[in-house]
């Protein structure tokens, strides 16, 4: 029991879950792909991607909602404009946004994955500012989504709005959780056989 709580720790400590999900959402779909119908498979793509690493950290999966898009789409044509990531203080809904190169936008969410999952205590967890926006990603209550794309120039602006919003005080304990252990398991077995097989 001991080796195998050691293993799951340097398991996620290596974090071998942000390439794999990435891979399982973009792979063969680069700038040319996901920017066609104004960038609708880029918000399509990071939902998946979001659901995925929902799914690492035990939390059901996230449903688009149409009402939420159109928030996030205004949202982020002011940011756009404004050319600068306002923040957005809501009561009912949580908000994550971004600028990022708009031919690398499909890498957004793992940049921040990668050094979340690394990084975040989840024996203190509590609310980290330098980690909100992940935590509001994966906050199990949450149940919907809508994502926001506008350009301008070489940049992306991102809005993802969330219902229920997340990064409440006092409640991280049973909307934060940690990496799965049977999920991890899975991906580190994955891992196992993809370097048996190049033997």
């Amino acid at each position: 029991m001991a080796f195998a709580t050691y293993s799951y720790l340097m398991l996620v400590k290596k974090n071998p879950f942000s390439k794999h999900i990435w891979m399982l959402v973009w792979e063969g779909c680069g700038y040319d792909c996901f920017s066609k119908d104004n960038y609708l498979l880029l918000g399509k793509g990071y939902i998946s991607e979001i659901n995925l690493y929902r799914r690492l950290f035990g939390a059901p999966a996230l449903v688009e909602d149409d009402a939420l898009d159109a928030i996030a789409l205004k949202k982020a044509k002011e940011n756009s404009i404004k050319l600068i990531e306002v923040p957005i203080k809501n009561s009912r809904y949580g908000f994550v946004t971004g600028i990022f190169p708009r031919e690398m936008a499909n890498l957004f969410l793992i940049y921040m994955f990668e050094s979340f999952i690394k990084a975040y205590d989840f024996t203190i967890n509590t609310y980290c500012d330098a980690h909100a926006k992940e935590t509001q990603l994966i906050w199990k209550n949450t149940k919907k989504i809508g994502v926001g794309i506008a350009t301008r120039g070489t940049l992306v602006f991102i809005v993802m709005v969330l219902d229920p919003k997340g990064n409440i005080p006092e409640e991280y304990t049973t909307n934060v959780l940690p990496v799965q252990k049977n999920v991890a398991i899975m991906y580190g077995a994955f891992k196992h056989r993809a370097s048996y097989r190049k033997k």
